[in-house]
């Protein structure tokens, strides 16, 4: 009775865990979808809080550096420069990272301009000079050139990742085998301890059998359990990113200043 429930349990929160990643993974593949509809319409303001939304339900760093895209495009500086240190805070050691911090520089230029002007038209608002006064024009930079690229796994690792994750995996299915076959003979040794057949003569080394059949049972079941969940952590982590999971690439070329990092669900 033990063994069953212990194995249930086992594979109960794998079920658990894997409808949670499920939902998650969902929810931010709408918010990153509607997220590249309104970036493509240039409405980079609501783009932004799309990405956001897109990070709150699946932790990917590569989103908050969309949104500081999103933001700097929309001329929310001081946004775009909270969401790149975030990123590289979660991502430190992105290959982009000098790319990131060049961002952060000319985000900050281009904030402490902007600053200006706003102080500039207050000024002019509350004392109104005599006649008329041509407007303040400030220089406009050019939007500093995108990252070349995006921190992601290598396709070596990923298959590396893949063949570790059936290994532990088929680790996992062996033990699990094991702890079958060991419940089996810890059955079989109560059964003849409790229910004799006629003539059958007593084998006190019966009930310490059963008692190492029943623990090695548990073991094998628990443990390979374990093995088949780590197996499958590891597969999910190493796989392709043309399938059908959640998957960072890099979406960058010729002329497309400014762009975010596209994601394939």
């Amino acid at each position: 009775m033990r063994t069953s429930q212990a194995l249930a349990a086992a594979f109960a929160l794998l079920l658990v865990a894997g409808v949670a990643r499920g939902e998650d993974r969902a929810a931010a593949k709408e918010h990153y979808k509607r997220a590249t509809t309104l970036y493509d319409l240039r409405r980079y303001r609501e783009a932004a809080k799309e990405y956001e939304a897109a990070f709150e339900a699946k932790d990917e760093p590569e989103l908050l550096f969309n949104a500081a895209q999103a933001y700097r495009l929309g001329g929310e500086f001081g946004d775009a420069i909270a969401l790149y240190r975030s990123f590289l805070r979660r991502a430190p050691a992105a290959p982009n990272r000098v790319e990131v911090e060049g961002l952060i520089e000319d985000s900050t230029a281009l904030k402490a301009k902007q600053d200006e002007l706003d102080r500039q038209k207050r000024e002019s608002a509350e004392k109104p000079p005599p006649g008329k006064l041509p407007a303040a024009v400030l220089p406009v930079a050019a939007p500093p050139p995108p990252p070349e690229t995006a921190p992601g796994a290598s396709t070596e690792s990923r298959r590396q990742r893949r063949i570790a994750g059936l290994a532990v995996g088929a680790g996992g299915v062996a033990l699990v085998g094991a702890g079958i076959v060991f419940a089996v003979l810890a059955s079989s040794a109560g059964n003849q301890i409790s229910h004799p057949t006629p003539g059958q003569r007593f084998d006190p080394s019966l009930e310490s059998k059963g008692g190492a059949f029943n623990a090695l049972a548990i073991t094998g079941l628990v443990v390979g359990g374990v093995a088949i969940a780590g197996g499958a952590a590891l597969y999910i982590l190493g796989r392709d990113p043309k399938g059908p999971a959640l998957t960072l690439v890099p979406a960058l070329g010729p002329g497309r200043a400014g762009a975010s990092l596209d994601l394939r669900f």
